[in-house]
């Protein structure tokens, strides 16, 4: 009956390092009896099978006795660092720069075939980490796609596109962002507080 216990999330790398943890933070100061729990990987937790408490996915769930909410819907767009920014005149062609990719197994997403489809030259990095590829662009190693929160969570920047590549870029993948957790679950308030706290803040 009261806000306190281990509460178990799963989120993508990306999500559960730049946004969760700033929320845990939050939740601990409004209640210090929570203690918390992340899985911070690519593998989606089963929660019909109560492998987590809390999940938040780009992907809608389907099946199982689940309760969810989406958060956001958010584009993916070039970034680089400013440093590399700063060299750039508007850019004509995809290959007018050095990228960083995806590696396998997650060479088919949908974003490493938009930019596959466009980007002829090998990417200077490939990586199936999104943060190694946060990294090597602020290192100044080449530009990567990266979803639009993510220009301000690391201080990264637009790249400067000509007016071809501004239309071009509108057609780029957008991922949603699902707050899920199972029906039975949903009103225990350990799990209710980092509910509510988690919509209010990914929301924004």
């Amino acid at each position: 009956r009261e806000v306190e216990g281990v509460v178990r999330l799963s989120a993508p790398p990306g999500v559960a390092e730049s946004f969760v943890v700033p929320a845990v933070v939050e939740l601990r100061e409004r209640h210090p009896r929570l203690s918390f729990e992340v899985d911070s990987s690519t593998r989606q937790a089963d929660l019909t099978r109560r492998e987590a408490d809390l999940a938040l996915r780009t992907l809608k769930p389907t099946g199982g006795p689940l309760v969810m909410q989406r958060l956001t819907r958010t584009p993916w767009v070039p970034l680089a660092a400013p440093s590399l920014v700063r060299t750039l005149t508007p850019l004509r062609t995809w290959n007018a720069v050095p990228w960083l990719g995806w590696a396998a197994p997650l060479h088919q997403l949908h974003v490493a075939r938009w930019l596959g489809a466009r980007v002829k030259e090998t990417p200077v990095l490939r990586s199936n980490s999104f943060v190694v590829q946060v990294n090597a662009a602020l290192a100044g190693l080449g530009a990567l796609l990266a979803p639009a929160p993510y220009e301000q969570v690391y201080g990264l920047q637009r790249l400067p596109l000509s007016r071809a590549l501004t239309r071009d870029v509108a057609t780029a993948p957008s991922d949603d962002l699902w707050l899920v957790t199972h029906e039975a679950l949903r009103r225990v308030p350990r799990v209710a507080a980092v509910w509510d706290l988690l919509l209010a803040r990914l929301r924004r």
